[in-house]
């Protein structure tokens, strides 16, 4: 029961973090076909009209990865002062409070930001590894013009293409005019996101506790002035109700 119990948890963690990854991703896909549509027409040369458009894509996808993982950061606190409540309720009664949209896997996590990076790397070092063992064969095709003759390989790259844009397009372009960068650099971009999702998650977090705490801190400073605040007693506006001034 408790091996059944832990692989049942450790489904459960890997379909979240996947799930986390998931708009990172489409926006790092969606971005990566436009930058190939933009730069790689009929025309497959270097330029810096299309080096400008691929630097944009590029900052277009990693500030959209930052901002999920500040949100998710976020939310991951939320999740986490629930469920230390109830971990708290239940050492206080039996059975503690029932919590119908609390999950224990949607906890912040620090190490949970960098997984989620990693799980987004793994496209750019695939796409990095098919490349660079096959310089020689995508340089002659962008390159010289050569025909691609192996249609599974052709249509490898155009999926890595299509989903790793974004850390290849420069790359190919450049290869265009004579030079001989390797694919395997393409590899190092997977470094960004990361970085990028591991540090944004963990801002995300503490962005919320100190919002949580600077609206707790206006709480009790309100409620500090409500108790020293005299009320005004009510003497109804009858005749002989107030008391005498002193002259």
């Amino acid at each position: 029961m408790g091996f059944k119990k832990t692989m049942k948890k450790i489904g459960r963690y890997t379909w979240e973090l996947l799930k986390m990854s998931f708009p990172s991703l489409f926006m790092y896909a969606a971005l990566s076909l436009i930058v190939v549509m933009l730069t790689m027409g009929e025309t497959l040369t270097f330029s810096a009209g299309k080096a400008t458009w691929w630097a944009v894509c590029l900052a277009g996808a990693l500030a959209y990865n930052g901002l999920m993982a500040y949100v998710q950061g976020s939310s991951g606190f939320e999740m986490l002062v629930s469920g230390n409540m109830k971990r708290m309720s239940m050492e206080a009664l039996e059975g503690g409070y029932k919590m119908s949209t609390y999950k224990e896997v949607k906890e912040y996590r620090a190490w949970k930001g960098f997984v989620v990076g990693g799980i987004l790397a793994i496209l750019p070092i695939v796409t990095g590894i098919v490349f660079g063992c096959n310089q020689e064969l995508i340089d002659s095709v962008f390159s010289n013009g050569a025909e691609q003759s192996n249609v599974g390989f052709g249509w490898a790259f155009l999926i890595l293409l299509i989903f790793s844009g974004w850390s290849t397009t420069l790359f190919l372009l450049i290869n265009t005019t004579g030079a001989t960068i390797s694919y395997f650099v393409c590899i190092a971009f997977a470094v960004l996101p990361v970085l990028i999702t591991g540090f944004m998650y963990i801002a995300g977090a503490y962005g919320k506790r100190r919002k949580a705490l600077k609206e707790q801190e206006l709480r009790d400073r309100e409620s500090e002035k409500q108790a020293s605040t005299t009320p005004k007693v009510n003497y109804g506006g009858l005749p002989g109700t107030k008391p005498k001034k002193r002259k």
